[in-house]
This record gives structure tokens, C-alpha cells and sequence, in this order.
């Protein structure tokens, strides 16, 4: 299982995941398992082995090669952007 945190920086990402993510383990009975033509489910099991840190995929933005991308609510991810600062530049 691969999930994806929306976030503004790093450390929000890493929270959000932990009070909001990973596996519902209550979910995760022999009903998961196709069961026909003699075959038998005996266990169901799933084990979190490891952590890993969360790994920056870049930045929601709109899409520049929509003209009406802000109407629109078309968004793609810019991998390439940085993450948001905690302080706003101004010009």
C-alpha cells in the first residue's frame, strides 16, 4: 500500500500521515480473500516493518497548460517546485 499526504511542508506531512494514515487493521479479515473451487483462506496477516521518511513529491499547482485551469480546478503536481516557506516573500 502506497499512500499520498497532501501537505505544506514536511513535518505537517509527517503528522498528518501519523493521526490520519496507514492500515485499518480491523478491515483485514478472511472476507479480503477470494474463496471458491476448493480453495480456503486459513490467515489473513499485514505487518508494518519499517518506517521510512516522507519523500517531498513536489508542489499542487495550476496546471500551466490550461488557460482555465483556475476555473477549471485542474491541478497537476510540480515536482520541481520547492516546498511552501513558513514566511511569505514580498516583491
Amino acid at each position: 500500500m502506497e499512500q499520498d499526504v497532501l501537505a505544506r511542508k514536511q513535518d505537517e506531512a509527517d503528522e498528518l500521515f501519523r493521526d490520519g494514515g496507514g492500515i485499518n487493521y480491523d478491515r483485514i479479515t478472511a472476507d479480503l480473500a477470494l474463496e471458491d473451487k476448493g480453495v480456503e483462506t486459513v490467515m489473513v496477516d499485514a505487518n508494518y516493518t519499517g518506517t521510512t521518511d516522507t519523500e517531498y513529491m513536489g508542489k499542487v499547482v495550476l496546471n500551466p497548460d490550461n488557460d482555465y485551469a483556475e476555473e477549471d480546478g485542474d491541478v497537476v503536481l510540480d515536482a520541481y517546485a520547492d516546498e511552501i516557506n513558513s514566511t511569505k516573500e514580498t516583491a
